[in-house]
């Protein structure tokens, strides 16, 4: 399909999640054009990663502790700015209580804070001081995270001179899938004509 496409001097950049096969097709087919990692499959591996780190230490306690941390699992997976003080406390009351949990969590934010950078070069000394930074603590749980930014180092700062994401593409996915729940057995055309024309068939003036 790639190979076929026309008019591919128009393409100005190429925006995929982290996996490698994409990167190959991109490389193979659109030679020079620069490949963007998309941002939120970048910042989700951080959220994956307290989640790791969150259910490995809900092992060690017992019920009535695991149940209160699952249901804290928004506090450690929001971003510290944008809780309520209240929240803060409890936030602070966990990470003082498991110290593995708040390692973790710092890394998660300070992973974050490398997409607050206003230029390529600003992110790159972030990034560069997150993997140095690490917590210990944190390590086994941000392993993962440490192999890719190091394999998709490139293609994660083209974000910062290329600011293009797959935001649009991901949304229509997730109303794709929200409409092929709605029904059964739905046909790949049928889905097709939902999405294009269920809105327009049901205004009042349609029969």
């Amino acid at each position: 399909y790639f190979k076929r496409l026309p008019d591919k001097k128009n393409v100005r950049a190429i925006v995929m999640d982290l996996w490698s096969v994409y990167r190959q097709v991109a490389d193979e087919c659109f030679p020079g054009v620069p490949v963007v990692a998309d941002k939120f499959h970048v910042v989700r591996m951080a959220n994956e990663a307290i989640e790791k780190s969150r259910k490995a230490v809900r092992k060690q306690l017992n019920t009535r502790q695991r149940l209160k941390l699952k249901d804290d699992r928004f506090l450690l997976l929001a971003k510290a700015d944008n809780l309520s003080e209240p929240n803060r406390e409890k936030l602070a009351e966990w990470k003082d209580t498991f110290p593995e949990l708040g390692a973790c969590h710092e890394a998660k934010e300070r992973f974050f804070s490398i997409f607050d950078a206003t230029s390529r070069a600003d992110a790159a000394e972030r990034l560069d001081s997150w993997k140095e930074e690490l917590d210990p603590l944190a390590m086994q749980h941000f392993q993962f995270v440490l192999t890719a930014v190091d394999n998709w180092r490139n293609e994660i700062l083209n974000m910062f001179d290329v600011p293009v994401s797959n935001g649009y593409t991901e949304s229509l996915n997730n109303l794709i899938k929200g409409m092929n729940r709605m029904g059964r057995g739905y046909s790949f055309e049928v889905l097709r004509a939902r999405m294009l024309y269920d809105e327009i068939a049901r205004q009042p003036t349609r029969k």
